[in-house]
């Protein structure tokens, strides 16, 4: 059943066509949102937090549909809280809040920052409140991923949506005059084609199993991009804190993939 805002909608148009105008926007927003996260922050930071939708999902599902948690969404929320508290254990140096400032004794503010100062940091980080901010969104617009490839076909899905988020952009672009003003020598032809190459082969991979019925096991296996984008980021881009960052990568994927395999 379609939801009761969308009124009388699908009787007027294809209902593929109808999920499509409701993610279709969505998604715009959320590629800006995961560019300003990473022009703003690390990506072994970024990456795992913008991964967070399970969580977001679970919540969501608590809260509009009064489903309760199961043990393994539970125990995934869990680890991907450590996970999290691990990669923000070490940082920028920080400066405690205001309102803790005044509530706790001098005495006690550096103890205060080292146990608290990773959740300081994400909330003090705009990249990192970026990065949750479209995890919130993703969880949404997955819904409306998931009926576009059930009314079609799963390749079909992330094509139409991306195609809508380029055309998009490029109107975006022209009412701005940004096209006029961009000269073709200032594009990087060479690394656009080699992106768009491995970002078009993993997606088409990934909705691939759709196709063989592998689903479940295609959406859990996703979650490992976070560990492989960690290690990459803290190895050729040389992020600092590699081995504090990789760990917490490691067990935030474990509980994103133990959340994911709840609804299974």
């Amino acid at each position: 059943d379609l939801p009761k805002y969308m009124g009388d909608l699908g009787k007027t148009m294809p209902l593929w066509l109808l999920a499509l105008l409701s993610t279709g926007p969505m998604n715009v927003a959320i590629q800006p949102l995961n560019n300003l996260a990473l022009k703003k922050e690390d990506a072994s930071l970024v990456t795992p937090l913008a991964s967070a939708t399970p969580v977001f999902l679970i919540l969501m599902s608590w809260y509009i549909l009064g489903q309760w948690p199961t043990d393994l969404q539970r125990t995934g929320l869990v680890l991907i809280a450590i996970g999290a508290y691990i990669l923000y254990l070490k940082g920028k140096d920080i400066k405690l809040p205001k309102v803790i400032e005044s509530a706790v004794p001098a005495g006690y503010h550096k103890s205060v920052a080292y146990y608290f100062g990773p959740w300081i940091r994400v909330a003090q980080s705009r990249g990192a409140q970026l990065a949750l901010l479209s995890a919130y969104i993703g969880s949404i617009s997955i819904n409306f991923d998931a009926l576009i490839a059930l009314e079609l076909n799963p390749l079909s899905g992330p094509g139409l949506t991306f195609l809508f988020v380029g055309a998009s952009t490029l109107v975006y672009m022209a009412y701005k005059g940004n096209i006029s003003s961009l000269k073709a020598e200032q594009v990087p032809w060479e690394d656009l084609v080699k992106v768009a190459i491995v970002y078009a082969t993993a997606v088409g991979l990934m909705t691939a199993g759709y196709l063989y019925q592998l689903a479940p096991l295609a959406g859990s296996l996703k979650r490992t991009q976070i560990f492989w984008t960690v290690l990459i980021a803290t190895t050729y881009l040389n992020e600092p804190f590699a081995r504090d960052r990789i760990v917490g990568s490691i067990i935030i994927t474990i509980g994103a993939i133990l959340a994911t395999l709840a609804y299974q």
